[in-house]
C-alpha cells in the first residue's frame, strides 16, 4: 500500500499486486471515508464515528 496524494487532510492510498485484501480502518475521532475498488465502485462512502471500526476482505 503507497499513498498516492495529500491534499488537506484527504490522503489517497493505492494497493497493487495482492490477490487478497483485509482492509480494516479504526477511527481515533469523527472520520469521513471512501472505499472503492479497482474498478473505481464504492465499497463504503460516510462517517466513522470515534472509535468505530471498518472491515471489508476483498478478493
Amino acid at each position: 500500500m503507497k499513498a498516492t496524494g495529500t491534499e488537506g487532510s484527504v490522503t489517497t492510498y493505492e494497493v497493487s499486486g495482492a490477490d487478497k485484501i483485509e482492509l480494516e480502518l479504526k477511527a481515533s475521532d469523527s472520520s469521513w471515508i471512501r472505499v472503492r475498488d479497482e474498478n473505481s465502485s464504492s465499497l463504503k462512502e460516510g462517517t466513522l464515528k470515534k472509535d468505530e471500526t471498518y472491515k471489508k476482505e476483498h478478493n
